[in-house]
């Protein structure tokens, strides 16, 4: 691996930075089979979020997690493409979470932080996202009255910020996952890409392989069990 401080070398290496950023960037297209980088370089992204972190100055939400949907506001292919387009729905889907409802520890006394957000695309450069960050204010306001007037600090964040962050977009369109690859049919569950790559001592974890569910779950229990996968291995790959 060489990076500003050297290069360093050792018998694993195992990426938490995407699978495609990895094959296709960090270590480079050339170095693997043509089939393998086909078959990469296929896989579809999953979903990106567009999130805002809302710092309010008195508590306005009680419970520590809300789900907001209208029969209207989850996506099909139409409605995706509408807003892509930069067609303004009604509604969006918004789901939020209250951690200090949770952990009272996680703001000041009195205080309160909001993290909400909308799904979106995984593009970095997609030009709807601005739009997708006011209507989750509206919604915010719409379902809680007086909640914008206790905010005093409000951050939004989305699939700019996470491939600026965590995952290089090596693939047009993508880069700005919010949960790696896609669940769909042919990439999830026992079709779910292999931790093992084809070069010797390279190994992937994280949301793109090594196991199933959603979130950060799904992210702890890969590098659980990449982790036992990669100690079995080294021996091995010493001896070569």
């Amino acid at each position: 691996m060489t990076t500003t401080d050297g290069t360093f070398r050792a018998p694993v290496v195992v990426s938490d930075a995407g699978i495609q950023p990895t094959v296709l960037k960090l270590v480079g297209a050339e170095h693997f089979p043509t089939e393998y980088v086909s078959y990469v370089s296929d896989l579809e992204p999953g979903w990106g979020w567009a999130s805002v972190r809302y710092f309010l100055d008195r508590k306005v939400v009680d419970a520590p997690m809300y789900t907001m949907y209208a029969e209207e506001s989850w996506y099909t292919t139409e409605r995706y493409a509408r807003v892509r387009a930069g067609e303004e729905p009604d509604d969006v889907i918004v789901f939020l979470t209250v951690p200090a409802a949770m952990d009272p520890s996680m703001a000041p006394p009195g205080k309160e932080c909001v993290v909400a957000g909308t799904i979106c695309s995984p593009d970095p450069e997609a030009p709807e996202i601005p739009m997708l960050y006011r209507k989750v204010d509206e919604m915010m306001a719409r379902v809680f009255p007086g909640f914008m007037d206790a905010v005093e600090h409000r951050v939004a964040e989305g699939p700019a910020e996470v491939s600026a962050h965590t995952r290089d977009s090596v693939v047009p369109g993508a880069g700005g996952e919010c949960v790696g690859i896609g669940q769909v049919v042919g990439q999830c569950g026992t079709r779910k890409p292999s931790p093992v790559s084809p070069l010797p001592g390279l190994y992937f974890c994280g949301a793109d392989a090594g196991s199933e569910g959603m979130g950060t779950h799904q992210a702890g229990d890969s590098g659980m069990r990449v982790a036992e996968i990669v100690r079995a291995a080294v021996p091995r790959l010493r001896a070569r």
